[in-house]
């Protein structure tokens, strides 16, 4: 435990961890709080083709998903990614994998495309549940799209998130395979996870 407790390496990996977690969990929030806000509204149409659409990522192997993001992200030019980047005026491809902050950048959307559906699914089901007279009683009031979302969608629906939340929370920190998928044998110690970094210890 000394030995671990004062390794540079554990507490990098730890901050770098927490770092993700966090804006993970931000990223996801947003994209369920618009996806479901979208489902939830009265002119859309084809909800029930939308919500299938939606939840694919959670019908598919991890693994798989992984693998295709992997590929996505791959530093040549014919990458997915980096034709997008070409495409848009970039000068030269993009090494995704070579520093911290670029794979930080890939398990990011990696991970939000893993794990929105499921807060999707609690969003949809919070917003169902919101009284419709206390959006009938602000519109009389004058209030707009936002302060309507700010003080009458957001207040309703805030536990069934702040649970979402919590258990993504706990997902992403203990994220292992996208790391180690994307990071194995061509980027060193770079873009270690907690459970990464323990796993290349206990095997050193």
């Amino acid at each position: 435990y000394v030995t671990t407790l004062t390794s540079p390496g554990f507490w990098g990996s730890m901050v770098y961890t927490l770092g993700f977690v966090a804006s993970s969990v931000v990223l996801k929030v947003a994209l369920a709080l618009v996806a479901a806000m979208a489902l939830n509204h009265g002119r859309v149409k084809g909800k029930r083709l939308l919500r299938s659409v939606i939840i694919l990522p959670m019908g598919l192997p991890v693994i798989f998903s992984v693998s295709i993001w992997n590929k996505i992200f791959s530093p040549a030019r014919f990458g997915l990614v980096n034709k997008l980047w070409l495409a848009l005026g970039g000068q030269e491809a993009i090494s995704w994998f070579t520093s911290d902050t670029l794979l930080f950048v890939t398990y990011n959307v990696t991970e939000v495309w893993l794990a929105y559906p499921f807060l999707v699914i609690i969003v949809v089901s919070a917003l169902q549940d919101v009284p419709t007279e206390l959006h009938d009683a602000a519109r009389v009031d004058g209030a707009g799209f936002l302060q309507r979302f700010w003080h009458v969608t957001l207040p309703s629906i805030k536990r069934p998130v702040l649970f979402g939340s919590i258990l993504t929370a706990a997902a992403s920190f203990q994220q292992f395979l996208i790391p180690f998928v994307f990071t194995n044998g061509r980027t060193g110690r770079m873009g270690e996870t907690i459970l990464l970094y323990g796993y290349r210890e206990a095997l050193n």
